[in-house]
């Protein structure tokens, strides 16, 4: 009977000194800072995207994933019936590293070029009719403007023929429409380059008088502003990279081009819902590679739950800029997180229940 007393005793004591323990460490000093261990999916900061649309359209955007939009959306529209090709840069293939501000390819418009061939040929008779204005001597002149013309002449019969024969090809639906009008628009610009020599000539021929020098003068002046405007339109045509990147492979057929930035990348990775109070933009993100550890910086904590293995988390979105060459784009990395300061007993279940 007295050792069932004393059993009792003890018992009551240990509860007792359990208790005050449980009390000790949910008050105690010491405090340990909340530290878990994930995977996070690595992605490139922005990706730009070269798209053929339909009906003539020209897309370039930017996927900007540290901002979850897009944007620098830019679309070109040619006209109905304009031939517009855009050649890339042969030597661009997956994997390729382009530079920010290198060429990636040039479109090139019919419209534009046809109004830049007739505005250079409008230039050119000027010149050839100032040319007479103030010369006496006009014969070896013209003889410079009649090789022009019969040069002129014959690329345009020999693409004339070649448009015969794609025309008689074309109605048997043996080569597509857009093979037929790329020579049909190139046979436009050649009889406007035709056409243009043999003005050239007859102003030659005819010659101006001295009073039409100063008309003449001011007129050239005007042709040359309208061929820097068609020279700037010119330029808006070729297609540059917004920033340094590897060429990502395309799958799709109206996909021309992808680029992922090199050297930025967007972190992605889950924290469970409890964990939310602990950690905040001022966390320490620690990205660890076989070449050491990396610090990352922490842009966003999602609002929206994301089920995982059964549990409520939320997604934590980081920001890295490093040239390391063992952070590739799609890859799965081990992170670790630094974050608030916690009490002992707290942080101690926190252990056990993750």
């Amino acid at each position: 009977m007295n050792f069932r007393k004393i059993t009792w005793k003890h018992a009551a004591t240990a509860i007792i000194i359990i208790l005050v323990i449980a009390l000790s460490l949910t008050v105690w000093p010491i405090e340990m800072k909340y530290t878990k261990s994930r995977y996070g999916r690595v992605y490139s900061a922005r990706k730009w995207f070269l798209i053929r649309g339909n009906d003539g359209i020209l897309i370039s955007a930017i996927k900007d994933n540290l901002k979850g939009v897009n944007h620098d959306y830019k679309v070109h529209q040619f006209e109905r019936g304009e031939s517009a090709n855009v050649s890339l840069r042969e030597d661009l293939y997956s994997g390729k590293f382009v530079l920010s501000g290198d060429t990636a390819g040039i479109v090139y418009a019919s419209s534009i070029n046809a109004d830049y061939i007739e505005s250079r040929g409008k230039l050119n008779v000027a010149k050839a009719e100032l040319a007479a204005s103030m010369t006496g001597d006009k014969k070896s002149v013209i003889n410079q403007y009649e090789k022009q013309l019969e040069l002129a002449k014959t690329e345009l019969s020999k693409q004339q023929r070649i448009v015969e024969r794609l025309q008689k090809l074309y109605d048997k639906r043996f080569i597509s429409e857009e093979e037929f009008q790329i020579a049909s628009d190139e046979l436009r610009i050649l009889e406007l380059a035709a056409a243009s020599k043999e003005a050239e000539l007859t102003a030659i021929s005819s010659g101006e008088k001295q009073q039409e020098i100063a008309r003449l003068k001011t007129y050239i002046r005007s042709i040359e502003d309208e061929l820097k405007n068609i020279e700037k339109e010119q330029s808006g045509l070729i297609i540059t990279a917004p920033f340094s990147g590897y060429v990502e492979r395309s799958f799709g057929s109206d996909t021309l081009l992808i680029l992922a930035e090199a050297d930025r990348f967007l972190i992605t990775f889950p924290v469970p819902v409890d964990d939310y109070s602990l950690i905040d933009k001022n966390s320490t993100i620690e990205i660890i590679t076989g070449k050491g550890v990396m610090n990352a910086e922490i842009i966003e904590i999602s609002n929206f739950i994301h089920q995982i293995n059964g549990k409520d988390n939320l997604l934590v979105h980081a920001f890295l800029t490093t040239k390391n060459t063992l952070i590739y784009p799609g890859m799965m990395t081990e992170i670790t997180i630094k974050g608030r300061d916690m009490n002992l007993l707290p942080y101690l279940a926190n252990v056990l229940n993750n």
